[in-house]
């Protein structure tokens, strides 16, 4: 049994009944859960939002580095984020299904209350050409998005790891294989920037979390379904922050539109999400992902 198949009655190992889908179910009771810890995270994050003034400018600049003093929220995250996640966990310890991990799932929702509060990725670029920042800019971006990882991958990792502490090495080491795990994250990768390609059209703010979001949750619910060997869920968490990366990356190269604050390069989509909507709802969406594939596959039942 891999580590997080202790957290919930995986139809891997017992057959799906109507019962699973009951209204007092585990999986039912479960997706409360998630649903009232998502609540409980918004109205925290845009509570302690409005204490410290983010954004600066109600409704732009949702870029913390674009921040007076960008220390203030990337501290307010950090201490949040990861108290929320785990506490939730150690209250919620013994609720069915995978409920450990809905604090996250509540904090990552938190935290896309800040990237609403702010504007577009159009204002991130006007106020960077105001400032004379440039295309520069996108380097800012990768810098921020890797730090607001540093705080989710830490929480990420520690649930899905003391959720169920021991994890036995299969008989032919073929799901420990860090090729296995490459591959799989390749996959996410690829598949979570097609859908972000796909979705993120315009810069608008709805388009893209929810492109961001959709885009997460099904890279997340292939490859946790297609190669489940893989053990990738402490790492689900990556994909997201590579396509972040590769898009700021390819923006900086090519800033075609930067000017005018619509990105006009083949690729400019995987730029158009700010780096709280990619550990956010990227975030968010990998962890739905994850536990609706391992809610619904029959594989070894």
């Amino acid at each position: 049994m891999t580590q997080t198949e202790s957290m919930l009655p995986d139809p891997r190992h017992a057959a799906t009944t109507s019962q699973d889908w009951g209204i007092f179910s585990a999986y039912r009771r479960s997706q409360v859960i998630h649903i009232a810890m998502a609540v409980l995270g918004w109205v925290i994050f845009s509570a302690l939002a409005g204490l410290i003034h983010f954004p600066a400018h109600a409704g732009y600049e949702a870029s913390i580095f674009q921040q007076p003093w960008p220390i203030m929220p990337l501290l307010t995250i950090a201490v949040v984020f990861i108290a929320f996640s785990l506490l939730a966990a150690r209250i919620l310890r013994k609720a069915a299904g995978l409920a450990p991990l809905s604090g996250l799932f509540g904090a990552a929702i938190g935290l896309a209350s800040w990237s609403v509060r702010g504007g577009a990725i159009s204002d991130v670029l006007f106020r960077a050409d105001s400032l004379g920042t440039g295309a520069a800019v996108f380097i800012h971006l990768i810098l921020e998005v890797i730090l607001l990882f540093a705080i989710v991958a830490p929480a990420w990792w520690i649930l899905i790891r003391t959720a169920a502490p021991t994890e036995p090495d299969s008989p032919d080491g073929f799901d420990s294989s860090i090729g296995m795990k490459l591959l799989a994250l390749v996959g996410q990768v690829a598949i979570m920037g097609l859908g972000t390609f796909l979705l993120a059209r315009t810069a608008e703010k709805q388009q893209v979390l929810i492109g961001v979001g959709v885009a997460a949750l099904a890279s997340t619910f292939v490859i946790e379904s297609f190669l489940p060997l893989a053990r990738m869920a402490p790492w689900y968490w990556a994909g997201p922050l590579i396509v972040a990366v590769a898009g700021y990356s390819l923006a900086w190269f090519d800033p075609a539109g930067f000017s005018t604050g619509h990105l006009l390069s083949d690729l400019g989509a995987l730029a158009r999400p700010l780096p709280l909507d990619y550990a956010s709802v990227g975030v968010a969406g990998a962890v739905v992902g994850m536990l609706w594939a391992r809610h619904h596959d029959p594989r070894e039942a």
